[in-house]
């Protein structure tokens, strides 16, 4: 099973604190398999199809679409992570946030095999960054310590260069991420259960997750 959030763990969590900011703005109302939510700037809708739906945020900036899967077990993650890697080709980013203890290791350890990385993934927490040689090269990181810090660890070369990377806590570099990525969020929805949701941010991340999900 995935491990639960610790009790008494009060670090920030970006996953967790994006999703309490929304439920603050928007008042959901289920009616049948969609959920309407009305504000006073905006109309979002999503409807269920089996375990998939679709969400779709109208602003006056334009649309943004997000998807979303519901996980049950370790199993559904690693091969819903493995199909996500299939389609990967370098320099694709993806970021990855969410609760402590939701599946985030998990996921990345899957991803980075279905490209063909042999070795074991760990997370980067102590060393920011750990890199893989697969089909692709593969960067795996977790830039938490890089808070309110102005460090540059070459990020042209990390993210514009030949390999696949996974950005944990991707917040504190906001600046030096390409605008071209696919952003992961993953939440607690029960002891053994998470959502996955996913927001892509070029065309190509877009067609990829209109291949996955429909």
């Amino acid at each position: 099973n995935m491990p639960a959030c610790h009790a008494g763990d009060r670090r920030f969590d970006p996953g967790r604190d994006r999703l309490m900011q929304r439920k603050k703005r928007f008042h959901l109302h289920w009616c049948d398999r969609f959920f309407i939510v009305n504000d006073d700037c905006c109309l979002i809708g999503f409807c269920f199809d089996q375990f998939f739906c679709t969400l779709v945020l109208y602003e006056e900036k334009g649309a943004l679409t997000v998807w979303m899967k519901e996980i049950g077990s370790v199993e559904e993650m690693e091969k819903l992570a493995a199909r996500i890697g299939s389609y990967l080709r370098p320099p694709d980013v993806l970021t990855l946030e969410g609760d402590l203890g939701a599946g985030k290791t998990t996921f990345t350890k899957a991803l980075a095999k279905a490209i063909g990385v042999t070795r074991t993934v760990s997370s980067p927490t102590f060393t920011i960054i750990k890199q893989y040689e697969g089909d692709y090269p593969f960067n795996h990181l977790d830039v938490y310590r890089l808070a309110d810090s102005e460090e540059d660890l070459g990020w042209d070369e990390l993210f514009y260069g030949d390999a696949i990377s996974v950005v944990e806590w991707a917040q504190f570099i906001e600046e030096e991420l390409p605008e071209e990525r696919l952003e992961l969020v993953i939440y607690h929805t029960g002891p053994d259960s998470r959502r996955v949701e996913f927001t892509p941010k070029s065309e190509r991340f877009t067609r990829i997750c209109e291949e996955i999900f429909t």
